[in-house]
């Protein structure tokens, strides 16, 4: 009788276990999906972040310097920062390089206008972010008064 009642539990309980089974699969290969996913879109956005950072530290140092050293003001001439924003932005794609780009493209889900669009305001971000810290450094643009003069 045990054995008769074992066999019936075992014939009930046994499709049960096979959907809470399946069940626990599924959201379980969704869950490692999603994981891969928003890892993979976290390294392109810090790749993407480290480029355009090292990007617009070297056009500063190169380009912007030397613009504001030729000029009489020392500041940069008129138009001047548009040239050198389309510049930068032209080096952050030539760094990626076209595999890079259509990866970040995927990734966030953009139209080639949108990430142009994407890749200036990342530019925009890193000059104010060079600024910045140019100016919490101690070091100031020319004609600005620096902590002595104030």
């Amino acid at each position: 009788m045990n054995n008769q009642l074992a066999l019936w539990a075992l014939d009930v309980t046994t499709p049960l276990f096979v959907a809470a089974f399946t069940w626990v699969a599924t959201r379980l290969s969704r869950l490692i999906t999603a994981r891969i996913r928003n890892e993979r879109l976290r390294g392109v956005l810090l790749r993407l972040d480290d480029v355009v950072l090292a990007v617009v530290k070297e056009t500063f140092q190169v380009t912007v310097e030397a613009l504001r050293a030729a000029s009489a003001n020392g500041k940069l001439p008129p138009g001047a920062a548009d040239v050198v924003k389309r510049a930068a932005v032209a080096a952050v794609k030539a760094q990626l390089g076209p595999i890079a780009l259509a990866e970040v493209a995927t990734a966030l889900d953009l139209s080639p206008d949108a990430l142009d669009h994407l890749l200036s305001t990342k530019v925009e971000a890193a000059v104010y972010t060079v600024k910045h810290q140019t100016a919490t450094n101690g070091v100031h643009e020319p004609g600005e008064l620096g902590p002595a003069g104030k």
